[in-house]
């Protein structure tokens, strides 16, 4: 679902600084070989306008349905990615998606570890979503 390249060793130095958010981001936790969080973050005109491509167009569409829908993109996304760790050897579990929303959310790892980033553009919404891992 997500093609993200990871580092083959991590160091101290792997480690890139906390992800700032904001409008409404999906987190899973991780736990078993690896411990973390999924999150993605998308603006709220991009939250709305996805949860109006995957439940039809209404203009008054409540916070409550474009949490749903970001919530369910999230377990969509992070379940792909259990699936590429299991199958890479690296069993876990995914904890229930929560939806948070802000003007300004900060993501960081409470231990050290390693934090990838990344964003993708979404055209047609002239959006961006953002994606970060946190393992420690």
């Amino acid at each position: 679902m997500l093609n993200l390249d990871f580092p083959e060793t991590v160091t101290e130095e792997t480690t890139l600084p906390a992800m700032d958010q904001y409008g409404v981001s999906g987190g899973v936790a991780v736990s078993g070989k690896l411990t973390g969080a999924i999150y993605l973050n998308f603006s709220h005109n991009l939250a709305k306008g996805v949860a109006n491509r995957i439940l039809g167009d209404d203009p008054g569409r409540s916070n409550e349905e474009i949490d749903d829908v970001v919530a369910e993109i999230t377990n969509m996304v992070t379940g792909s990615f259990k699936s590429k760790l299991t199958n890479s050897g690296i069993p876990c579990t995914l904890g229930v998606p929560t939806v948070t929303r802000g003007l300004k959310i900060d993501v960081a790892a409470l231990q050290p570890g390693l934090t990838l980033s990344d964003s993708f553009i979404v055209p047609e919404l002239n959006e961006t979503l953002n994606f970060c891992i946190l393992v420690h």
